[in-house]
């Protein structure tokens, strides 16, 4: 995994993947614009696989090598507000990408599955109501991670790399897999559900337009 860039005219952040200790999943956010240290966040209990800044900077999300549960932080305070239960089978996340914002968030993985998240005081809520579960354990937590998707799509079988994106309007979701095939699925942005494909373009396909 690399270092993730998030920069604009106020703030400009990097977050990259450190271990503590062997095999733990921390991230180290920095001011990149004044060269400090803004904080270290202890995001999972495993390797990182994938982060992503929202376009404003004020949500990390994280991923890591099991691909379980995808965790989204305030920034700069690095307070965790929602874990995002993908599935309960392991998973390699290929992407995560906010809307416009950061009121949506898809993750696509080798699942052939993407997974479209509301971020939203309701969400938030739900895993607020969770948290009050009881004592910490590894039962407990899974439990506390009940954020589900509020959409999803099926790209195809086979573990087909790719990477995604949620259109300005919050209507579309647009997949680029890494063997030239161009996905537009509609998306529903107040009730959800399945997603519906749209449109298809093979890249690689394209006439040779150069001289």
């Amino acid at each position: 995994i690399n270092a993730e860039y998030m920069g604009g005219e106020d703030v400009s952040y990097v977050a990259y993947p450190w271990s503590s200790e062997k095999g733990t999943g921390d991230v180290i956010v920095i001011d990149a614009l004044n060269s400090h240290k803004v904080s270290v966040i202890k995001a999972h209990k495993t390797e990182l696989s994938c982060l992503a800044f929202s376009s404003d900077g004020t949500r990390l999300a994280t991923a890591s090598t099991k691909g379980t549960v995808i965790r989204v932080f305030d920034i700069p305070e690095s307070r965790l507000v929602y874990a995002l239960r993908r599935g309960s089978a392991t998973a390699t996340i290929y992407s995560l990408s906010f809307n416009h914002n950061a009121t949506l968030l898809a993750v696509s993985s080798d699942k052939g599955t993407i997974h479209i998240f509301k971020l939203t005081a309701e969400s938030r809520k739900i895993y607020k109501e969770g948290r009050n579960v009881g004592s910490i354990s590894d039962t407990l937590s899974n439990m506390w991670d009940n954020v589900r998707d509020f959409a999803h799509l099926k790209v195809r079988e086979g573990p087909i790399r790719n990477e995604c994106v949620i259109s300005t309007s919050d209507t579309r979701v647009m997949v680029a897999t890494y063997d030239g095939v161009l996905y537009q699925y509609g998306l529903d942005a107040v009730n959800g559900g399945q997603c519906r494909l749209e449109k298809e373009y093979r890249l690689l396909d394209a006439p040779n337009f150069s001289a």
